[in-house]
């Protein structure tokens, strides 16, 4: 697929804006909108003056969305706190200032979201994260508790957040065609998290699980 560019007014950190273009931007994408939107809002930046993150071949300098590149749950959990918790990601100290992901992953121990990652443990805080990682962390973190992976797509899809994979032309909404153990893809955040602030923006409201 062809790369395109665009440009894109950044608000970085909440307060920072400036003009960056994107060499692998495309219009008309399933992401594009969102990805848009979650530029403009602050919730991802991408790769900036550098080679290519995932794409050896492509060996210019500049910005980089890169679309199709897995997140690690550290990135995960930032991009979605960046949504949910920008004041308190602001303003909490972090206990390790060397450590991009040290605020949110003390504010992921403060709320009991369920992650693999931990600041004793970056380990597994820089693994690729999954489908299914995801949704039990915006789940919890809606609900004010840690909730199962079944309860968790059950969320996504009572919040109208995911439609499942796609199998033969059709969404089923089933467990198994969500994919909860496929990587999750920096194009499927931005339209996960925008189609979460929908939902909230709508009022918000699906049943609250039983506790796990």
């Amino acid at each position: 697929m062809t790369l395109g560019t665009m440009e894109f007014t950044v608000l970085f950190k909440g307060k920072e804006k400036e003009q960056l273009t994107y060499n692998d931007y495309q219009e008309n994408q399933y992401w594009s909108q969102d990805m848009l939107w979650s530029i403009e809002k602050g919730y991802i930046r991408g790769y900036n003056n550098t080679t290519h993150p995932t794409n050896g071949i492509i060996m210019t300098i500049g910005n980089w969305l890169d679309p199709q590149g897995n997140l690690t749950e550290a990135q995960m959990l930032t991009i979605l706190l960046r949504h949910s918790k920008p004041q308190e990601l602001n303003t909490t100290k972090p206990t390790q200032p060397n450590y991009f992901a040290s605020v949110p992953y003390q504010i992921a121990e403060k709320y009991k979201i369920p992650v693999k990652g931990s600041l004793t443990n970056k380990a597994l805080a820089d693994q690729v994260v999954t489908r299914g990682d995801l949704a039990r962390a915006m789940a919890s973190l809606h609900y004010g508790k840690s909730v199962s992976l079944q309860e968790a797509v059950k969320f996504m899809y009572d919040a109208n957040i995911s439609s499942g994979l796609v199998v033969n032309g059709k969404s089923p909404k089933t467990y198994q065609s969500y994919g909860v153990n496929d990587p999750l893809k920096r194009a499927h955040i931005v339209s996960f998290v925008k189609r979460y602030d929908d939902f909230l923006n709508s009022g918000g409201q699906v049943q609250n699980p039983s506790n796990p």
